[in-house]
């Protein structure tokens, strides 16, 4: 069952760049399977708390792990120009049908 809201963040270096990329396509992804969602960008030392989903980079997806100890899921990208990358590991971890 698909989820009902994401409160999530992406993140990246400075929180301006690939950030804003993997944040359009995930939020137009959600947006298509109409699951409301507030995500924000953010640089990966100003994480912010009450996050139920965190998507980044493959550059930091060690760094989100550690920090996050499997409480949140952790989604690495490593195509930030299409949608399918991204969809196949939200439905992995059940966010999207």
């Amino acid at each position: 069952m698909a989820w009902k809201k994401v409160n999530g963040a992406c993140i990246c270096g400075c929180g301006m760049g690939s950030s804003l990329l993997l944040k359009i396509l995930l939020e137009s992804i959600l947006e298509e399977e109409k699951i409301s969602s507030n995500i924000e960008c953010v640089d990966s030392g100003s994480v912010p708390n009450g996050l139920t989903l965190v998507v980044t980079s493959s550059a930091f997806e060690k760094e989100m792990n550690d920090r996050f100890e499997g409480k949140i899921p952790v989604i690495a990208i490593k195509d930030f120009y299409g949608k399918g990358e991204l969809e196949s590991k939200l439905r992995d971890i059940g966010v999207i049908d």
